[in-house]
């Protein structure tokens, strides 16, 4: 990273003295400036940390219902299966 500095940050603090208030203050701009790309990009990597977790919960939650869905057609069919036994064991006994 080093101290690379982008263009809407520098002020022509090579051409100002060593100590003079203009550097000093030049510098304080400057580190303001890294300051605030850094928490930029803090927030941002933050934001998409936490719409990829929403994203996971909304899957999860997906895939859950999926699998109550198949659940519940899974033992419907087996209601069914027995519905037909004992019918088909209630007529038998009848002949």
């Amino acid at each position: 990273m080093g101290n690379k500095q982008s263009s809407s940050c520098m002020n022509d603090s090579a051409r100002l003295e060593k100590y003079g208030f203009e550097r000093k203050t030049t510098l304080r701009q400057n580190f303001l400036c890294n300051l605030l790309r850094k928490s930029r990009w803090i927030t941002a990597f933050f934001t998409r940390t936490n719409l990829t977790n929403r994203e996971k919960e909304k899957k999860r939650k997906e895939r859950e219902g999926r699998e109550k869905k198949n659940e519940d057609a899974f033992y419907k069919k087996r209601e069914h299966f027995y519905i037909i036994l004992i019918c088909n064991k209630n007529t038998s006994a009848m002949f």
